[in-house]
């Protein structure tokens, strides 16, 4: 995808593959970034923040979100999250929504849309 750092692919492949952690323990970190939810292998949201700390935990208590309801209904043990630190995650959201919907042959099911992107970064993306 044009516009999309190396870096955000590999960054989205690692969003993927690592098993992840576990729902309800949740990262230190109060940095911005990108945070994937994922239930039996496969990630089913993809979010940005600018506090991971905080975010990924919101969605317990949402009520506006499908994956918010999703979550509600769904046993903590078959759900994790991973995260990774990005500074520019409103410009990169859907960077890594397309990276991972690429790598891993489907649209997470509860994005409901293609994400942010900056200006400079403005690109056509399909589902």
């Amino acid at each position: 995808m044009a516009n999309c750092s190396a870096e955000t692919e590999r960054n989205s492949q690692a969003l993927i593959d690592s098993q992840g952690n576990q729902w309800g323990h949740w990262p230190e970190t109060e940095d911005p970034g990108i945070y994937a939810i994922k239930q039996g292998g496969w990630v089913i949201y993809v979010g940005r923040t600018g506090n991971l700390h905080q975010r990924p935990q919101s969605h317990c208590y949402g009520h506006k979100q499908a994956i918010d309801k999703h979550i509600r209904r769904t046993a903590a043990r078959r759900l994790s999250y991973n995260f990774v630190v990005d500074p520019d995650q409103r410009c990169n959201e859907r960077c890594y929504i397309h990276h991972i919907t690429e790598l891993q042959g489907r649209w997470p099911k509860f994005n409901r849309t293609r994400g942010d992107a900056c200006t400079q970064c403005r690109r056509r993306l399909t589902r």
